[in-house]
C-alpha cells in the first residue's frame, strides 16, 4: 500500500483485546510513550466507508500527519462497521 510507517495485522486477535476494539474496521495509532505506547488516536478511517469516491474527511490520514508531524490528534469518526465477536 505504500505505506512508510509501522502498521499491524492482529491474526490472533491479541491487539484487538488489549485496545478493546470494538468494530470492524476501527483504526488505532500508537505513539510512543518511554518504553511503552500510548492510543494516539482511535476511530473509523474516513467518513465513508461504504462509498470510497464520496468520503470527504480521511480521519486515519490526518492523524497519522498529525503524529509525525508533532501536532495533537485531531477527532474523527465513530467506528462504522460489524461489532468484533
Amino acid at each position: 500500500w505504500g505505506l512508510k510507517i509501522p502498521y499491524l495485522v492482529d491474526k490472533d486477535k491479541i491487539a484487538m483485546n488489549a485496545l478493546g476494539a470494538r468494530k470492524s474496521p476501527e483504526a488505532f495509532i500508537l505513539k510512543p510513550a518511554g518504553d511503552k505506547f500510548s492510543i494516539f488516536y482511535d476511530g473509523a478511517i474516513d467518513n465513508n466507508p461504504q462509498v470510497a469516491n464520496d468520503v470527504k474527511d480521511r480521519y486515519l490520514r490526518d492523524n497519522v500527519n498529525n503524529v509525525l508531524n508533532g501536532k495533537p490528534a485531531s477527532d474523527g469518526g465513530r467506528p462504522i462497521g460489524c461489532t468484533i465477536k
